[in-house]
């Protein structure tokens, strides 16, 4: 048994997965120029700092000329944020390939240009490229990537890869002699730094009797970039599938492995595509079987040296339909690849995109590939995934992008892809209710609560991810009367999947509430939302609080009642020159554990209090807490009263009344004295605080030394 009939046995052998890919919202289509025949060749990035992806691709108005085009889409909602055009010359520019640089939050976008005529015989087909910012501009202009390569050869397919320090691009050339015809292919590859600067040129496959193609690279584990590609003369030409690393810190070449099976006769190997993994590589291409007329896809797993680690693995080998043009990337969070690929349902020509998951071990997860796009879903055929798929970090996201067969012009589709399973719902019977920080017992619902503290911990008796990631519990409480809005109010923290799950949620204000749940896992994953009580009617209810105490209104000199600088103390039924007081009181810790504040209600002495505060000070924590009132009239006698209210907005949330001083409603707590008088008594030389009595002592004085002087 060969090694590719050893690995059909085990992938028939192995249990049905029960996780499956996602959609995430509908194909994304991205915009077109009026003057298109159709888009090509495409290539996509994931940008984790603006948290976009970006995508290129080349668009054909003639037979002789193609633009290459941009756009950036929200990688959360999948809207188009922008398209633009990169390189729109008269030149025929094609195969783009564009990666991003973290460290400078700039791109590398890369192409082939054949020039005016579109022609080997008459151009020199050449890779170049410029540096975007994030937002599409140009950081660094046109540049050419392919130089030193013969003088007659022609470039083409570029693919890049960034390794932290800058980017690597590898490319296929045409090798030619004098009179245009084609010889053989070469495989090249060269360094460019974060400011565009060419390196060294690296040949990685160069020389007569292999005609090598359609290169694709990864940068991953051990330093490496690994470079895979096509060579069609290999295996008495059937083709072959082969690749070599290229180490980033001295551009060191390693050995050159073939990941397709030369035991197997009569398939023809084509489009190979590589992605990094944790530990190593996937390999993956298509192979056409000249025995029954279809094409399969197949995959290889290397290690971090490029050398062949395990048995090929056939991704798709179904006999009724054929299947081209794989596509690979690496998901960190679910430690997975997304294979995708485009394929010919019962040979009915009628393409879609289809995609599997495969994990770090070679195993393929889904038994049946999702159908990513099918007829009628976006348009009537999809054709050509190539070498377009970024992972978006932090999540089990990806975006695919691939050209549209079947109308005109020929537009190109992207779709958002999670590969996270979300968590199972939450059960009703597993939700309880409990009024406190902690759970302790579950409360049934309709519960009031006429105690403190006004909080509530929300438990779930278990709550699980298929995916096996750590989830949390969340919550959404609104009024019994309201709509739920589908906005969290109070979260848990995350925990092993199959636990119990708890969430808290404080300072909850009166009325009645329903409260429903659900499970979120790391990646953000969400359930669908549970209702604690189905039926109609109340979960819970904060109705009542605790009367806060009375302010103290003591001791004198710390507490009281001080004329406008709020230092100086009047005494109880002393006169004030000014017509503003400063009350002070110190405010209890409130039982409830509310905010409080003071009230003060100042009167003319004979009018009654109304309990309508005169002033007041901000809700704040207990403490000294004092209130200035001013616009006082003049010669006015006045009395007061305090209290301290809490910021519960409950019925009771007010202290009885504290009347200063404990004399009589009917005598003054304080006085306002008259200007007129008091500036007859600075001219006289006696201080205001000498009281009227001491005025009339002054007069009586100088009448007698004047009667004197008369004598």
């Amino acid at each position: 048994m060969h090694i590719r009939t050893a690995a059909i046995a085990l992938l028939l052998a192995a249990p049905a997965p029960r996780l499956v890919l996602n959609l995430l919202g509908p194909a994304i289509p991205l915009a077109a120029s009026s003057s298109v025949v159709s888009k090509q060749d495409n290539g996509t990035a994931y940008n984790a700092a603006d948290d976009e992806y970006f995508v290129v691709w080349n668009e054909n108005g003639t037979t002789t000329q193609s633009d290459i085009l941009a756009a950036r889409i929200d990688a959360a909602t999948g809207t188009v944020l922008a398209s633009f055009p990169v390189a729109n010359g008269a030149d025929a520019t094609f195969a783009p390939a564009v990666s991003w640089n973290p460290v400078n939050n700039t791109y590398l976008v890369a192409w082939a240009n054949g020039g005016a005529t579109f022609s080997f015989a008459t151009e020199s087909f050449t890779i170049e490229g410029v540096i975007l910012g994030a937002s599409g501009s140009i950081a660094v202009p046109l540049f050419t990537i392919s130089t030193s390569i013969p003088a007659l050869d022609d470039a083409d397919g570029p693919r890049i890869a960034f390794d932290g320090a800058g980017w690597l691009v590898a490319w296929f050339t045409f090798v030619n002699d004098a009179g245009g015809t084609t010889l053989d292919n070469d495989i090249y590859a060269r360094t460019i730094g974060p400011t565009g600067t060419p390196g060294a040129l690296l040949p990685l496959e160069v020389g007569a009797g292999a005609k090598s193609f359609s290169p694709s690279i990864a940068f991953g584990p051990g330093g490496n970039h690994l470079v895979a590609w096509l060579d069609t003369l290999a295996n008495a030409g059937d083709g072959g599938v082969f690749g070599r690393t290229v180490k980033a810190s001295d551009l060191s070449l390693g050995t050159v492995f073939e990941y397709s099976d030369p035991a197997t006769v009569g398939y023809l190997r084509n489009e190979p595509a590589v992605a990094a993994g944790a530990t190593g590589f996937l390999v993956g291409w298509d192979e056409d079987d000249t025995n029954n007329g279809q094409s399969d896809v197949l995959a290889a797993r290397a290690d971090s040296s490029g050398a062949p680690a395990g048995a090929i693995i056939p991704v798709e080998v179904d006999v009724s339909q054929n299947s081209y043009h794989a596509t690979i990337a690496w998901s960190a969070p679910m430690s997975q690849f997304v294979f995708a690929w485009y394929h010919d349902a019962s040979f009915s020509f009628t393409y879609d995109i289809a995609a599997v998951r495969i994990d770090a071990s070679g195993a393929v997860l889904d038994a049946t590939p999702i159908s990513v796009a099918t007829p009628g879903m976006s348009n009537p055929n999809s054709f050509y995934p190539q070498a377009s798929i970024a992972s978006r970090s932090g999540t089990g996201q990806v975006l695919l992008c691939w050209r549209v067969y079947g109308t005109t012009p020929l537009p190109l589709d992207a779709q958002r892809l999670d590969l996270n399973t979300p968590p199972d719902d939450p059960l009703a019977a597993d939700l309880a209710q409990d009024q406190g920080a902690t759970f302790a017992a579950a409360d049934p619902a309709g519960t009031t609560y006429t105690s403190m503290p006004r909080t509530m911990t929300f438990r779930s008796a278990a709550i699980t991810d298929p995916d096996g990631h750590d989830v949390r519990l969340e919550i959404e409480h609104v009024v019994e009367s309201g709509s739920y809005g589908a906005v969290a109010t109070g979260a848990g923290t995350l925990g092993p999947s199959g636990t119990a799950a708890t969430a808290t949620i404080s300072s909850i204000s009166n009325g009645s509430f329903k409260w429903r749940a659900r499970a979120v896992d790391a990646l953000g994953g969400a359930s669908g939302w549970v209702a604690f009580d189905a039926p109609a009617g109340f979960d819970f209810a904060f109705l009542a609080t605790t009367t806060p105490a009375p302010p103290a209104l003591g001791p004198a000199g710390v507490n009281g009642q001080f004329r406008a600088d709020g230092t100086t103390s009047l005494a109880l039924g002393e006169l004030t020159p000014e017509l503003s007081v400063v009350i002070r009181a110190t405010l209890a810790v409130d039982p409830d554990g509310d905010l409080v504040r003071l009230e003060v209600e100042v009167q003319p002495v004979g009018t009654a209090f109304t309990g309508v505060a005169t002033g007041t000070s901000a809700f704040g924590p207990p403490g000294s807490h004092q209130v200035a009132v001013t616009g006082l009239a003049t010669a006015t006698s006045y009395h007061w009263q305090a209290l301290c209210r809490d910021n519960s907005g409950a019925g009771n949330s007010a202290s009885a009344p504290v009347a200063f001083g404990g004399n009589s409603e009917s005598s003054a707590d304080f006085s306002t004295g008259q200007a007129s008088s008091s500036s007859r008594r600075k001219h006289c030389g006696i201080g205001a605080s000498a009281g009227g009595s001491a005025w009339l002592l002054g007069l009586a004085l100088a009448a007698v030394l004047l009667a004197l002087r008369r004598r």
